[in-house]
Formats: structure tokens, sequence, C-alpha cells
């Protein structure tokens, strides 16, 4: 099948899609999280080293369970579960904040409509 391509954008593209078809998707994103997870993640990771931001993300998934857990924790029960991460002072109450506003503009604590 002959495919004209136009720029260089496309052609590496075709590529991409030639090679997907007969080798699969070998490269794997680090992590499949739902939606608020990848938020969170992605919060937590600010200025911080991979290994760091993962123990933080870690920390509070043992430490409260669920998202809501998080977000009506006493701050400084979260900040000392994210102490691995940089500035756990300030991204604790910004964690918690951005959950509560997820939850006040949807009813629910979920982004599970982004995936």
């Amino acid at each position: 099948m002959l495919t004209i391509i136009s720029s260089k954008e496309e052609f590496v593209l075709e590529i991409h899609h030639r090679l997907t078809a007969v080798y699969g998707n070998q490269i794997k994103y680090f992590h499949d999280l739902d939606p608020m997870s990848e938020l969170v993640s992605a919060l937590l990771s600010h200025r911080t080293k991979n290994r760091d931001s993962g123990q933080a993300f870690k920390n509070l998934r043992e430490t409260f369970g669920t998202w809501e857990a998080v977000r009506d924790a006493p701050t400084d029960a979260v900040q000392v579960a994210i102490k691995p991460c940089t500035w756990p002072e300030q991204k604790a109450p910004r964690i918690q904040q951005i959950l509560g506003l997820v939850t006040e503009r949807l009813g629910v604590l979920s982004l599970d409509f982004l995936a």
C-alpha cells in the first residue's frame, strides 16, 4: 500500500504505526494509575526525584487507603506521609485542597471520566 506523507511528523507517526502493528507496543508507561492517582502522583513529583515521589505516594496509600481519607485527614498527618518528597509542608495542603475542590465541583472524588 502506498501512503503519501506530507510532513516529518506524519512520516514518523506512520513508522510508529507500522512497527506497533508488527511488534506491539513495547514501551510501557512507568505506571498505570486511575486519573485521580495520576493527579496526586504528578503533584508529588514536582521538583522531586522519582524514587522519593514514589515513596511519598506509597506512604499516602498505605497510611490513608483512599483519597477521601487523605482529603479529610489532618494536614500534619498528610505532611508526614509525604515527607520523602520536596516541600511536603506546601504539597500536603495543596493536595487536600485539590481533592476537596474535585469533590465540591463533581460531587464525587473521582476523575474517572477522564480515562
